[in-house]
């Protein structure tokens, strides 16, 4: 797949997509970065698997909590690493059908697994990007909101990867964050932080999300509707933002514009009196939401 542009990411990746597994055990899921880190979780990924969870789920349970997963520093990774710019084609393919060069995705079908508990809700996707090291723009193409709910936005990146929180849901962690142009409302950890601002009442539209991620301070970003920005959202130094969406009805569908890199002037971004110096936001540590995530996993709602 080739990039648009030269924003340090990689032009050619080939999506590797963890095996499926017939049983509790670690998997090994490869970040799109040149050192190709490698993150191993324990869980299972179908729901087919859960009485074999069942069985095995204390000893699961017992090493996730003793993973203590922390956020992931751009200290950590070079400079000019930050992935691929696309939509990770290995997210919910049952699901979800992707455009030949990765940046459109839809949902195609509500696919359910032989024994899974009912058809699924909504459908997470993530991009294969890791942004970080600098300032960034870039736009979700809504198109199609199929009279439901969506949520664009962006998650912070873990040593164990994003975590999504409540079953893949966009804005259910308390490092996720999601707009909803079904309601204009920012979201973030289940809660509107931010609302009024404007929707896609013809059920297309265009969402652009700014951020400012220095290497080591404390980072901001915001998002863009039809020329209203919202808050500045605060994040922690050195933070690594993942985008991603979240679809809630099939036939919706997002398309990723262009990476851009532009000049920013975060001074207009703070609210009057707002200081700089202190974050209003803090993500909490990954416990819950982590395990939520594998909960998802068993119910066939995670990647």
């Amino acid at each position: 797949m080739q990039n648009t542009m030269d924003v340090g990411i990689e032009a050619d990746f080939v999506d590797v997509c963890p095996p499926k597994r017939g049983d509790i055990s670690s998997f090994q899921w490869v970040h799109p970065s040149p050192e190709s880190r490698i993150h191993t979780l324990e869980s299972a990924t179908h729901a087919d698997e859960a009485s074999m969870a069942v069985q095995a789920g204390a000893s699961a349970w017992r090493n996730l909590r003793q993973m203590n997963p922390e956020l992931l520093s751009a200290s950590q990774l070079p400079r000019e690493a930050r992935g691929t710019w696309g939509w990770d084609s290995c997210f919910n393919p049952q699901d979800l059908e992707y455009s030949a060069n990765g940046l459109a995705v839809v949902w195609r079908q509500r696919h359910q697994e032989p024994g899974d508990v009912g058809p699924r809700l909504w459908v997470p996707v993530q991009s294969r990007a890791r942004l970080h090291s600098g300032n960034f723009r870039w736009k979700f193409r809504v198109k199609n909101m199929a009279g439901a709910q969506l949520g664009a936005g962006f998650m912070l990146d873990w040593t164990v990867g994003p975590d999504w929180g409540f079953f893949g849901y966009l804005g259910s962690s308390s490092s996720a964050w999601a707009y909803d142009p079904s309601s204009g409302d920012v979201v973030l950890a289940t809660r509107s932080i931010e609302g009024g601002l404007p929707t896609f009442p013809s059920g297309e539209g265009v969402i652009t999300v700014e951020a400012h991620l220095p290497r080591q301070a404390d980072g901001l970003a915001r998002f863009l509707v039809d020329g209203v920005a919202s808050g500045a959202v605060w994040l922690p130094p050195g933070a690594v933002l993942v985008p991603a969406a979240c679809l809630l009805e099939v036939g919706q569908q997002v398309t990723l514009g262009p990476l851009e890199r532009p000049a920013l002037d975060i001074s207009t971004w703070l609210a009057k009196g707002e200081d700089s110096g202190e974050p209003q936001t803090v993500p909490r540590p990954m416990k819950r939401g982590f395990l939520a995530r594998l909960k998802g996993k068993l119910l066939g709602l995670g990647s």
